[in-house]
């Protein structure tokens, strides 16, 4: 007798040569041999010459249809394209060769190496503007300025930037009595402060004549060139002064001497060198600063002593 396997089909040596099903009761095609409806044998699901299939409830299955050839017919690439597999069209994508990985990686480094450099160049140059600033030339004009209290007045070099320190005319809430002017050059300056005298005789009252032996000698102008020193040297780095003789300026009895400096205390500067001077007049008393580069110093010193020596009371006659 013969038997079947859960599908149906005979079983080997009972009545061979019987067709062969599968679950679904689909025939199948011996290996190798032709399928049953004609056609060469084909697996299920690769077209062809494959039979007729059917589902488990015995309906006839569609025939399944080749892959999509992407838009060229008969299959195979688009116009214009290489078949597949083969070699890539030279140009890359968009024309250009194909960048490999490492190209990518050098043209990044190499950006980054030229924005370096670009940065560089920039704090390179605002390093030798602060330290080799603009060489000042020596002044050949003066110009006189008198302060709008006629506190004084002092002549500063013709050309130089005018700062002025004074209460706004009509502002109630400027109502300090410190007055003065900066004439500036690049990193050379002038700078005039002044202030009542009556400021400086409240400090002896309140603070003794020991405090400053000077002001027993009524010397008022050598006490406060020693307590104003801290206002100058303590901006500077390795402030260092040498004393000179007192004279008598045009506003009256004056203190001074000669200051170097390796720059200031914060930040970056060239050494420095300068005049710090103190006069008192019968209203007020007047602090000057003369500072320039080093590398200034000898070119700047004769104006330095000249604007010095022009000093004195606003209802005065100009110095010449």
């Amino acid at each position: 007798m013969t038997q079947y396997d859960l599908a149906g089909n005979p079983l080997p040596g009972s009545g061979g040569g019987q067709q062969q099903y599968d679950l679904a009761g689909n025939p199948i095609a011996p290996q190798g041999g032709p399928a049953p409806g004609g056609g060469a044998y084909a697996p299920p699901g690769m077209g062809g010459g494959q039979a007729v299939q059917y589902d488990l409830s015995g309906n006839p299955l569609p025939m399944q249809q080749p892959a999509p050839s992407y838009g060229a017919p008969g299959g195979g690439p688009p116009p214009g394209q290489p078949p597949y597999g083969g070699p890539a069209r030279p140009g890359g994508p968009y024309g250009g060769p194909p960048q490999s990985a490492e190209k990518k990686v050098d043209n990044r480094a190499l950006g980054i190496g030229v924005a370096i450099v670009a940065v560089a160049c920039v704090l390179g140059g605002v390093f030798y503007k602060v330290m080799i600033p603009t060489r000042v030339p020596a002044p050949t004009a003066y110009t006189t300025f008198v302060a709008p209290n006629k506190d004084f007045q002092i002549n500063g070099p013709e050309g130089w930037d005018v700062v002025t320190a004074y209460d706004v005319q009509g502002d109630s809430s400027s109502d300090s009595n410190v007055g003065g002017v900066k004439f500036k050059y690049s990193h050379a300056y002038i700078d005039v402060t002044t202030n009542s005298v009556v400021e400086i005789r409240n400090d002896i009252l309140l603070n003794g004549a020991g405090a400053a032996p000077d002001a027993l000698f009524g010397s008022l102008a050598a006490y406060e060139q020693k307590r104003s020193k801290k206002y100058v040297a303590g901006v500077l780095k390795n402030y260092q002064e040498k004393k000179m003789p007192r004279f008598a300026s045009p506003m009256g009895e004056a203190a001074i001497c000669e200051y170097t400096a390796d720059g200031p205390k914060i930040g970056l500067g060239p050494k420095v060198h300068g005049y710090r001077m103190t006069t008192v007049g019968p209203k007020v008393y007047a602090l000057i600063d003369c500072q320039c580069p080093e590398a200034d110093w000898q070119t700047l010193k004769p104006a330095f002593v000249k604007v010095i020596n022009t000093i004195a009371d606003g209802n005065a006659a100009p110095a010449q």
